[in-house]
């Protein structure tokens, strides 16, 4: 079986694997949070679970385009489920486990498919697609880390700064015109 005969049967069960993606993410919340995102459809009620259900339906076409994916094309896809994990408090281990996840649940779904002749090669395939998916989310969910510590460095600074400005212990520096420009 060729990579992209396995991509067509996958394809045919999408709605089913992408709902089965989607519960494991939400099983990683506290039961009271993964019963919500997992009860509305809304948008608006439910940011998160509708950001994960649109998003893995995306991932999963990508993984399945057999062609080049772009880097930055994936990372996009991945980002706003990335932006949500990095600012809550999940290892980036659990961050991103979701997307290795996706390997248990083809193979469960898979089960005795897996045995065909040719069928392993396809599936070492799609595998590496799936660790390759996976470090970008890595990359991403330490890109969005940075960002958070760096706000959170900058506005302990700034209120820093604002106290000391307060007490009258720090005040702007203007150049003295007198010194000389260039050293020589």
């Amino acid at each position: 079986m060729e990579l992209d005969e396995l991509n067509q049967l996958l394809r045919k069960r999408k709605k089913d694997l992408v709902e089965k993606w989607f519960h494991s993410v939400i099983e990683t919340y506290p039961a009271d949070g993964s019963r919500f995102f997992a009860g509305s459809r809304d948008p608006f009620t439910n940011p998160v679970g509708n950001t994960f259900r649109k998003e893995l339906s995306e991932l999963f076409d990508r993984l399945m385009d057999a062609g080049e994916n772009d880097p930055l094309q994936i990372g996009t896809c991945l980002d706003p489920m990335i932006r949500i994990r990095a600012v809550q408090n999940f290892l980036p281990s659990q961050a991103i486990g979701f997307m290795f996840d996706f390997k248990k649940i083809l193979r469960q779904d898979l089960g005795d498919t897996l045995q065909s002749p040719g069928f392993q090669d396809a599936f070492v395939k799609l595998e590496e697609r799936i660790d390759a998916f996976g470090l970008i989310a890595f990359n991403n969910y330490m890109q969005c880390r940075e960002k958070i510590y760096q706000l959170k460095t900058d506005d302990i600074r700034e209120r820093t700064f604002r106290a000391f400005q307060r007490a009258g212990l720090v005040h702007e520096i203007t150049q003295d015109k007198t010194e000389p420009e260039n050293y020589h």
